[in-house]
C-alpha cells in the first residue's frame, strides 16, 4: 500500500518561489502543447515516447520533455475513457428514441463502432491545479540544519553558457504525519510530487509498506447516523458530539474563516472518533453498510438537507478503509436496504416499528434504533455472503 505525506513549501524565499513560478509556467505550456499535438495527430498516443521523438516545445531539457509527454498521454487516455462512456450513453438514448419514432434510418442502421467518432476532439483539459511527479533523476535529498532536509530539484532550463541544469533547494520540515511513516518502518519511495493548488506550492512524499494480513475471528457491525456518528452492535455509540458541529456549520457563512476552521475541526474530530473506535475493537473485522449518495436518496425539507450535507459518512468509510489496509482487519460492506426497519430479534420488517431513536417490535424487543440496525448489519455480514463486498 502507498500513502502520501504533504509538505508546504511556504518556507521557500521569494527567489525560490519565483523559480517555482517559472518552472510550473514552462512545464504547463509544454504540457498543453503536447496535449494539443496528440489531439490533432501530430504526436502519437503512447504510454512513453523516446526523448528524440519529443518535439522541442517550450522546454528543451530532454528528461522534462519525456516527462511532459508521459503526463500529457496519461491525461488524454484517462479523459478518453470518460468521454467514450459518456458518448455511448448519449448514443443509446438517441438510438432508442429514433427507433421508437422510426426516424433517421441512416443512423439506426449503423452499429455504434461504425459511427467513426473522433473522441480526441471532444477532450477539454483543465490544468488549474497542476502536479508534476519527479523521479530520482530529477531531484536528490540533502540533510539540513535549520530545516529537516532540502530537496534539490533540477529545473528544466540550463545555466547560462553551460550544459548543466539550474537547480533549486527547497526547504522541508517533517510533521506528525510524515514522522509516523518514518518511525513505523515505511519505505520512502524514490519519487516526489510538486503541486500547486490555489497559488500555493506543496511537495508530496510517497511512502510504501506491505499490506498487513490477519485472520480475525471476531466481527462487529456498525450503523452510521446523523445523531450518532457510529453505533455498534454491542450497543455503544460513538461521536454524538458531531451533531452539534453539523448544526454550527449550517449557521456559519460559507467560505468565511470560521466556517473553514470548523470544517477542519469536524474532519479532525471524525478521524479521532474512528481511531478511538478501532483501538477499542482490536483484532476485529468490521461490517458496515455500503452507503452511496444517502443525502439525495429521498425528498426532505430544505432545512433537513442543509444539515445532512455536513454528515460525513463517506469520510468515515474512507478512514475505515485506510485503517483496514494499515492494521489488517477486514472491512465488509453489505446492502443497507431495510436494516433500520428490520427487527434484529424476530426478523419482521415493519417501517412503523422505528419511532425516532427507539425500535419497538411486537415480539417484545425494545432497543435503540441504531443499535438494532447495527445488529442487522452484523448479521448480514455473518450470514448473508451474497450481500457482502470485502
Amino acid at each position: 500500500m502507498i500513502r502520501v505525506s504533504k509538505h508546504s513549501l511556504k518556507f521557500s524565499n521569494k527567489e525560490k518561489i519565483q523559480k517555482l513560478d517559472n518552472f510550473f509556467e514552462l512545464y504547463k505550456l509544454t504540457l498543453i502543447d503536447y496535449i494539443n499535438q496528440i489531439k490533432v495527430g501530430k504526436l502519437p498516443l503512447k504510454i512513453m515516447l523516446s526523448t528524440k521523438l519529443c518535439p522541442d516545445s517550450i522546454i528543451k531539457h530532454s528528461r522534462y520533455k519525456q516527462l511532459a509527454y508521459k503526463q500529457a498521454s496519461e491525461i488524454i487516455r484517462s479523459n478518453l475513457i470518460q468521454i467514450q462512456k459518456r458518448t455511448y450513453n448519449k448514443y443509446k438514448k438517441l438510438y432508442y428514441k429514433c427507433i421508437k419514432n422510426n426516424i433517421h434510418k441512416s443512423f439506426t442502421d449503423k452499429h455504434f463502432k461504425d459511427l467513426n467518432i473522433n473522441y480526441l476532439k471532444r477532450i477539454n483539459i483543465n490544468l488549474k491545479n497542476l502536479s508534476i511527479t519527479l523521479n530520482e533523476n530529477l531531484f536528490n535529498v540533502q540533510e539540513g540544519n535549520s530545516f529537516d532536509e532540502f530537496i534539490k530539484v533540477f529545473l528544466p532550463w540550463f545555466k547560462e553558457g553551460k550544459k548543466r541544469a539550474e537547480t533549486i533547494n527547497l526547504p522541508l520540515k517533517q510533521h506528525k504525519h510524515s514522522l509516523n511513516f518514518k518511525n513505523n518502518n515505511w519505505l520512502r519511495k524514490s519519487s516526489i510530487q510538486l503541486e500547486v493548488k490555489n497559488n500555493k506550492y506543496y511537495l508530496n512524499i510517497f511512502w510504501e509498506k506491505e499490506l498487513v494480513k490477519t485472520n480475525n475471528q471476531l466481527k462487529i457491525g456498525i450503523d452510521q447516523g446523523y445523531n450518532k456518528l457510529i453505533s455498534d452492535s454491542n450497543g455503544v455509540h460513538w461521536g454524538k458530539e458531531l451533531k452539534e458541529i453539523y448544526i454550527k456549520l449550517t449557521k456559519k457563512k460559507r467560505g468565511s474563516k470560521n466556517y473553514k476552521q470548523l470544517l477542519t475541526y469536524k474532519r479532525n474530530k471524525i478521524n479521532e472518533v474512528v481511531n478511538r473506535f478501532i483501538e477499542t475493537y482490536k483484532d476485529t473485522d468490521i461490517v458496515c453498510e455500503d452507503l452511496k449518495r444517502v443525502k439525495h436518496a429521498s425528498k426532505l425539507y430544505k432545512s433537513t438537507n442543509n444539515k445532512l450535507q455536513y454528515w460525513s459518512y463517506k469520510q468515515v468509510l474512507d478512514k475505515l478503509n485506510s485503517l483496514s489496509e494499515l492494521k489488517g482487519f477486514k472491512l465488509i460492506k453489505v446492502e443497507p436496504a431495510y436494516t433500520s426497519q428490520t427487527c434484529s430479534n424476530c426478523g419482521q420488517v415493519i417501517k412503523a416499528n422505528r419511532q425516532g431513536e427507539l425500535y419497538s417490535c411486537s415480539c417484545g424487543l425494545l432497543i435503540d434504533a441504531d443499535t438494532n440496525a447495527a445488529i442487522n448489519i452484523l448479521n448480514r455480514g455473518v450470514y448473508c455472503p451474497s450481500t457482502q463486498q470485502t
